[in-house]
C-alpha cells in the first residue's frame, strides 16, 4: 500500500553567480535561507564572487561545498554575509523589483539581462524552482511482519541564464529523494489496522527537508556552464 499525504508547489529561489574580485563570498537578501522560507514561497538571493579568470569546470566542487555549507551552518568561517534588505546587496529598489519578477515568473526580460550586465557584476543567473514536494507512506508485509516506511521527495528545476549572451544556456531537473529508516512490527498488517486505517505512530518521521535541499545544493554546481 502506498499513500501520498502532502504535495507542495510554487516555492522559488534565485541564485546569482558573479565573476569579479579575488575572493569567494556569499550574499543573502530579504529573508532567512531555510526550508521554512522556501515553503512559504519566499525569495532568496545568493551571490558567489570568484576570480575573474576562474575556470568554472575546475572549481565546481568548491562552489557547491560553499553553497550548501553556508546554507547548513550560516557560520562566518564560510564567509556568509546576511542582509536585512536585498537592496543593500543589489543597489536599489528598482533592481529588487526586477529580481522579484524574475524569481517568481521564471523568465528573464532583455531589459533585466542588460541591467545585470551593465549595473551588476553578474554573468550567470541560476534560477532554481521547487516544482513539487511529496511525502509518501508505504506498508509492506512479509513473513507475518509489517514494515512501515516514510519517504520525502523534492523535485527542483534549474535554469541558467548568461547575462553576457542574453539568453538561456542550460536547464534541467535535479530530483532529490530519500526514505527514512523503516519501522518493522512483528504482526501482520491486518492486525494493526484501526477503523480500516493504520495509526500514524506506526510510520517513522519523514527525512528532513534540509537534508534533501543540501543534496540539491551539493549537485547544483554540476549544472553550471563551462567557462570558455
Amino acid at each position: 500500500m502506498k499513500k501520498i499525504i502532502r504535495t507542495v508547489f510554487g516555492s522559488a529561489l534565485l541564485l546569482i553567480l558573479t565573476a569579479c574580485g579575488s575572493q569567494s563570498v556569499l550574499y543573502e537578501g530579504q529573508r532567512a535561507w531555510s526550508a521554512e522560507t522556501l515553503r512559504a514561497g519566499g525569495m532568496v538571493i545568493v551571490g558567489v564572487v570568484a576570480n575573474s579568470g576562474m575556470n568554472i569546470k575546475e572549481d565546481r566542487e568548491g562552489h557547491a561545498t560553499m553553497l550548501y555549507k553556508a546554507y547548513q551552518t550560516q557560520r562566518p568561517e564560510y564567509r556568509y554575509v546576511a542582509y536585512r534588505d536585498a537592496r543593500l546587496a543589489i543597489g536599489s529598489s528598482v533592481h529588487t523589483q526586477m529580481l522579484d519578477s524574475f524569481a517568481f515568473q521564471g523568465t528573464a526580460s532583455s531589459g533585466m539581462l542588460r541591467m545585470a550586465k551593465e549595473k551588476l557584476p553578474i554573468r550567470y543567473w541560476l534560477f532554481a524552482n521547487i516544482e513539487g514536494q511529496w511525502i509518501t507512506q508505504d506498508v509492506a508485509e512479509k513473513n507475518k511482519k509489517t514494515t512501515f516506511t516514510t519517504t520525502r521527495q523534492i523535485a527542483v528545476k534549474i535554469v541558467v541564464y548568461d547575462a553576457q549572451l542574453s539568453g538561456r544556456v542550460a536547464s534541467g531537473w535535479s530530483l532529490a529523494d530519500a526514505a527514512s529508516a523503516s519501522q518493522v512490527t512483528d504482526q501482520p498488517a491486518a492486525n494493526l489496522k484501526q477503523n480500516d486505517q493504520y495509526p500514524e505512530n506506526l510510520f517513522p518521521s519523514p527525512p528532513s527537508e534540509t537534508i534533501l535541499l543540501q543534496n540539491i545544493f551539493a549537485k547544483l554546481a554540476q549544472r553550471l556552464p563551462l567557462s570558455k
